[in-house]
């Protein structure tokens, strides 16, 4: 559901663009651009500074935002997944050669690029672009990992809040760490659910530390029943909600064969990580290292 987008930094010179940047990007818009942070925002200022197009009070806007991402630790807009991170290069225009040959992007946006998108493209609603609020998925483990793999391609802390989710005979749980054999990058797995699973090291040991070379750090947490009403799917990166959970299930030829995912605001899921630190802390739910 999140989408990598490269945007050419000599895009800056045009102020449209500007507020492309400024709002289109980040946790809850569903896509992000991907650059090297320092690398970008020079060329990005470089452009902006000399741009005939842009007058010079809104150069100065765009120039003050452009040092507030350098300087900004907890910027949402800019970031280099750790798969493209070993690749650099003297410009914009080669590196985007480069990384499209490691993995093309969902979208390029450039002026001088062959067959990128330009802003009247975007305006226009470009499929490329577009980031539905919602997605309807199959109810098969590969389908709903699918939906999740930009998430979990990015990597970092994972973290699943779902009642119903069980450790113990779970494909999505298979599919997950199948995926994540390729794409080597989640630090942390915690998986919070209602189901209590017996002996769940044995189980744990058994169905995926003996079937996957790569394990993350792994935490179980029991949490009191219908503590949590929604189902959530989160990283630094990105959140993702489902009312009905996370699991396979049977087609029935009904509306409900297909699960509803939804982008989550970083609002909500850092209240959800919260809310499973506080009944943590308190005692009200048991928390498990499994390996």
């Amino acid at each position: 559901m999140y989408k990598e987008v490269s945007l050419d930094p000599n895009c800056l010179s045009h102020y449209h663009y500007y507020g492309l940047l400024k709002t289109a990007f980040g946790f809850e818009a569903g896509r992000y651009v991907v650059a090297p942070l320092k690398d970008w925002l020079s060329e990005a200022y470089q452009a902006a500074k000399a741009s005939e197009h842009i007058e010079p009070v809104k150069k100065k806007s765009i120039t003050n935002f452009l040092n507030k991402l350098r300087q900004d630790k907890a910027q949402d807009k800019i970031i280099m997944p750790c798969y493209r991170s070993h690749i650099s290069a003297d410009s914009w225009l080669n590196w985007l050669e480069y990384q499209r040959a490691v993995r093309p992007f969902n979208s390029v946006i450039s002026e001088r690029v062959e067959n990128a998108l330009s802003f009247e493209d975007i305006i226009a609603g470009d499929h490329s672009w577009t980031t539905p609020p919602t997605v309807r998925v199959k109810k098969t483990a590969e389908s709903i990992v699918e939906a999740l793999s930009s998430l979990l391609r990015w990597g970092g802390n994972l973290v699943i809040i779902d009642q119903y989710f069980s450790l113990a005979a779970n494909p999505v749980l298979k599919e997950i760490f199948r995926f994540l054999q390729a794409h080597q990058h989640t630090v942390n797995i915690t998986l919070a659910t209602s189901v209590n699973t017996a002996n769940p090291e044995a189980v744990f040991k058994r169905e995926y530390g003996a079937s996957f070379s790569f394990i993350p750090k792994f935490h179980l947490i029991v949490v009191p029943s219908k503590f949590f009403h929604d189902r959530y799917i989160f990283t630094e990166f990105g959140a993702i909600k489902s009312g009905q959970g996370f699991d396979v299930g049977p087609e029935l030829g009904a509306q409900a064969d297909k699960l509803s995912f939804h982008l989550c605001s970083k609002e909500e899921s850092q209240e959800a990580a919260v809310w499973l630190k506080q009944i943590i802390d308190d005692g009200r739910a048991l928390s498990l290292a499994l390996n």
